[in-house]
């Protein structure tokens, strides 16, 4: 599952068309076995900075580039639109504590092209008498 989170998290960010600053996650559905009875109830951000990275525009300046909503209500849709609370399934929390973008080059069949590339690292957890019970770390 982790390097499915992964792949869904690189598959989903994309430029915001009308606001060169800020970047949307897609929210997709993605397929997880049925044994899986989550939901995500809510996502914290333990950034110092909000800022994903910086970008070079086509003029030349350089603009920060930041999560359309923040990193908390982004990621707490993406994973939503699987994820879905239903009677028998169990709440989990996440936190973010690192979340970067920057691009890159590629060689891919057409010849080089730009791409992004993600740095995520989060925590799932889950609360068990007002403790925090980390289940995995990506």
């Amino acid at each position: 599952m982790r390097i499915c989170t992964i792949a869904l998290l690189l598959y989903g960010l994309t430029t915001h068309l009308n606001a060169q600053e800020m970047i949307s996650l897609r929210t997709v559905p993605f397929s997880v076995p049925s044994s899986v009875q989550v939901y995500v109830e809510s996502v914290s951000d333990k950034r110092l900075s909000k800022s994903l990275g910086v970008q070079k525009k086509v003029n030349g300046e350089l603009s920060e580039l930041f999560l359309k909503g923040g990193a908390s209500q982004a990621i707490t849709e993406f994973y939503s639109q699987t994820l879905r609370k239903h009677a028998g399934s169990e709440p989990i929390y996440l936190e973010v504590h690192a979340l970067t973008v920057q691009a890159s080059k590629r060689r891919m069949n057409r010849g080089i092209v730009n791409v992004a590339r993600v740095h995520i690292e989060l925590s799932f957890y889950k609360r068990q008498a007002e403790r925090k019970i980390e289940l995995y770390s990506i």
